[in-house]
């Protein structure tokens, strides 16, 4: 019998070629027929430059009247907001000024020819597999002509039902699907066509974003969403009405939606579908700028979908039960910022894929320039050394050791050195994707590796683990009742911290660190301050009844005492004898211990460290009446300020930062793509060199303070 098997003719690299489904009309339920074309893919030519040329911000600033301010969506517009009626538009409140000096420059040379769609969708779960027919390029047979026989290609059942809601009954539907396009089989195809995935989903003429067959409720709630998003317009850390809008106040964080449980329950089952959940969506929701979401044969634009998402997560009224599967769609919805690889490892680590080398490069495209220069795709490679190169290429790119926080050695159990991180793992406590914390201000790492296993680092000890009060779970009844009895904790001193004070590092600390004191804008937090004088005294009171608490970020974590008498939150398998150092360019406190072996020491895990979370190991305490702020910058990061509680003054620079050391000046410029979350630029006039921290946060400098950097080797 005649082997029927479709066979994969080898792309033409110089060509720069891609494959094509054209998938052949058909009804619903019939077979599906699809040719497989191969397309060049390459860079466009540059449109003729004679259209006006689009006005930045800040110029078009200057053609304001009065009152009125101008800021750009998240889908690329300019939005016009009279900050007197609170009211905003689409034009420019001066009629002199013409449509297209603020008008987007539809950029028709990105789309290849012929045009595409680009499916972003799960493979789905099991062996099961249907057969569809591959008939021979310029053969348009369903399987009535007399044709050559067509072969065969078994594809995931979940693949085939999302193909045939995408077929036309009457007509040919080009898409891209990785799983037909790219040959599985061959690694090298593979490398190469995954280095391509950003330029294959900007190309396409529109992402579908399938979520699979449609169910009693997912009409509702898309219908819902739909609605939500035509009311509100996205800026990087901000929302305002829409010039559209029928109920411009549904914007608002505080305003309460108008769905009943029913609704919510429609909600949470859609955010609850499997393509949330893939590794891949983070870079094909992207490049989503003319995407659809669709379920069923239900369609709504992808953007009325993420301002949906955007505005709910910020709702101080979101059920809890949502607020987990919220946040995670938003972290997808909000990928067009932020795209640093810390952020995008906190979610290709909580999402799901079946090779484990794409938690890396599954994000690939997304990643600054200077990192996808180093990390190349290579599926032979062992995944540890995986996993340790896109370490050390973050950490080199960036002078940083932020990703020292996603580290959970206690619970994990694979054979790479204790500093690399497990991303194949889930996320075991909220500590790990948190960046609320300037443990060490705005520095550089200071470190160095040491082939083939250690990496040796510059840090302080703030402390020794004195005692562990296990699972934080499981003093949740009894949490003001801790407090109110500190002897329990048996330390012997407080280092003279009053009740009050204690009290606020409890509360801190439950909260972990996403309060309205911290994070002023950010309404839908709740203040400690209103927490404490609410329940101080409630001798019934436990964390399960206070809606300000999310319990469920408290899993996993158990409150420690260190021989100072400061108290904190760490992973459960922290035990007594266990350090807690602060280590240069690294932003949380983090737990160690020494190895068995008698040199060095196993990194932990992160921890919170009331007293020890903004730069006091290093810089002392904050002088009163000085705290720190949080306030996002124009990409909507949260960068630190501090403000002087007396004067109402806010700083951007550290108050006990002295004068800037000889020859070193501060340099203005934007955020790049590639900088770190926080970061700050300086030059040294005699030598030209360029920082991206603060020079005064250096190993000498710090000498001259007293403070004297100890090394740990990290194995």
């Amino acid at each position: 019998m005649a082997d029927t098997r479709y066979r994969y003719t080898p792309l033409d690299v110089a060509k720069q070629e891609i494959r094509l489904v054209k998938l052949l009309p058909g009804d619903f339920d019939r077979d599906i027929y699809i040719q497989i074309i191969h397309q060049p893919l390459k860079e466009p030519e540059p449109p003729a430059d004679d259209l006006p040329k689009r006005l930045s911000i800040g110029e078009l600033q200057g053609t304001l009247p009065d009152g009125w301010t101008i800021k750009e969506t998240i889908e690329g517009r300019y939005l016009f907001i009279s900050e007197t009626t609170n009211t905003t538009s689409w034009d420019h409140p001066s009629a002199s000024v013409p449509k297209s000096a603020y008008a987007i420059r539809l950029d028709n040379t990105r789309q290849a020819l012929p045009k595409y769609d680009a499916l972003s969708y799960t493979w789905g779960r099991g062996p099961r597999e249907e057969q569809i027919y591959v008939v021979s390029e310029g053969e348009e047979s369903t399987g009535q002509s007399q044709g050559p026989m067509p072969k065969t290609l078994n594809i995931r059942v979940n693949l085939a039902n999302a193909m045939r809601y995408l077929r036309h009954a009457e007509q040919t539907r080009n898409v891209w699907i990785d799983a037909i396009c790219i040959n599985q089989v061959d690694l090298a195809e593979r490398d190469l066509q995954i280095k391509r995935m950003g330029r294959i989903y900007g190309r396409s003429a529109a992402v579908i974003i399938w979520l699979g067959s449609s169910s009693n409720t997912s009409s509702s709630a898309l219908a819902k969403l739909n609605y939500l998003g035509q009311q509100v317009e996205h800026t990087a850390g901000r929302w305002y009405p829409s010039p559209d809008a029928t109920e411009p106040a549904l914007g608002d964080p505080r305003e309460p939606l108008p769905f009943d449980e029913k609704a919510w329950d429609a909600i949470q089952d859609l955010l609850s579908r499997a393509w949330f959940e893939r590794v891949w969506v983070q870079q094909e929701a992207r490049y989503a700028r003319n995407g659809t979401v669709q379920c069923g044969f239900d369609v709504i634009p992808w953007n009325l979908f993420r301002r949906a998402i955007l505005t709910l997560r910020e709702k101080t009224s979101l059920p809890k039960r949502l607020v987990g599967l919220v946040g995670d769609a938003r972290e997808v919805c909000n990928s067009r910022y932020l795209n640093d690889f810390f952020r995008l490892m906190n979610m290709s680590r909580k999402q799901k894929c079946a090779e484990l080398r794409d938690k890396v490069y599954g994000v690939l495209a997304l990643c600054p320039p200077k990192l996808t220069q180093i990390i190349k795709p290579q599926y032979d490679k062992p995944l540890i050394e995986v996993y340790t190169e896109a370490f050390l290429a973050y950490t080199a790119t960036t002078r940083r050791l932020d990703l020292f926080s996603h580290i959970n050695y206690g619970t994990s159990s694979w054979e790479a050195p204790s500093w690399v991180p497990d991303w194949s793992r889930g996320v075991d406590n909220f500590l790990q994707m948190t960046f609320f914390s300037t443990a060490t201000g705005i520095s550089e790492a200071n470190y160095g590796f040491v082939a083939p296993t250690t990496l040796w680092v510059k840090g302080l000890s703030v402390g020794e683990v004195r005692r562990v009060e296990r699972a934080v779970q499981g003093v949740s009844d009894r949490i003001f009742e801790i407090w109110r009895h500190a002897d329990t904790l048996d330390v012997e001193e407080w280092s003279g911290a009053r009740s009050e004070e204690l009290l606020e590092a409890f509360l801190d600390l439950i909260l972990v660190g996403e309060t309205r004191e911290r994070y002023p804008t950010n309404l839908s937090y709740p203040s400690w301050v209103e927490l404490k004088n609410k329940h101080a005294d409630d001798e019934n009171v436990s964390l399960g009844m206070l809606p300000q608490v999310r319990t469920s970020r408290l899993r996993n974590l158990s409150f420690v005492v260190t021989s100072q008498g400061l108290l904190g939150l760490a992973p459960t398998h922290t035990s007594p004898g266990d350090l807690i150092c602060v280590f240069l360019g690294c932003h949380m406190p983090m737990v160690v211990r020494p190895a068995e072996s008698g040199h060095g020491f196993k990194v932990m895990g992160p921890c919170l460290l009331h007293g020890a979370m903004d730069g006091e190991a290093v810089l002392g305490a904050l002088p009163r009446p000085w705290r720190v702020e949080f306030y996002r910058d124009g990409m909507g990061v949260a960068v630190p300020h501090f403000r002087d509680a007396a004067t109402g003054r806010l700083a951007a620079e550290d108050p006990r930062l002295g004068p800037l050391p000889d020859g070193w000046e501060r340099a203005r410029r934007d955020r790049t793509v590639d900088d770190p979350r926080w970061f700050d630029c300086f030059v040294h006039a005699g030598s030209g060199e360029t920082l991206n921290a603060d020079p005064r946060m250096r190993e000498g400098e710090l000498a001259k303070r007293g403070v004297l950097l100890r090394r740990f080797d990290l194995v």
